[in-house]
């Protein structure tokens, strides 16, 4: 994955996801979830999200480049090609 820009990455047909889904209001981000910081969401909630280097697989922070991002774009292409708005698309 590459470096996100505003949180999502369209690199190599690859998304880099930020938010973990976990909560960090009252307490810290549960170490499971490995390299995170607690990010204030702009509707005044707290949000585990990965830090730099890092996206999100299955709740926990993977190092970029180990393989393990995300390369599902959530789009179909069933009966059209992929948009050109995914990026790069295998």
């Amino acid at each position: 994955c590459e470096e996100p820009t505003g949180g999502t990455s369209w690199a190599g047909g690859s998304i880099c996801k930020k938010d973990t889904g976990g909560t960090c209001k009252w307490f810290s981000c549960d170490a499971s979830r490995g390299y995170t910081k607690c990010s204030k969401h702009p509707s005044t909630f707290y949000r585990c999200v990965c830090q730099d280097g890092y996206c999100a697989k299955g709740g926990q922070c993977v190092k970029k480049g180990s393989g393990l991002c995300n390369q599902d774009t959530g789009g179909t292409c069933n009966l059209f090609s992929c948009s050109g708005s995914r990026g790069h698309t295998t």
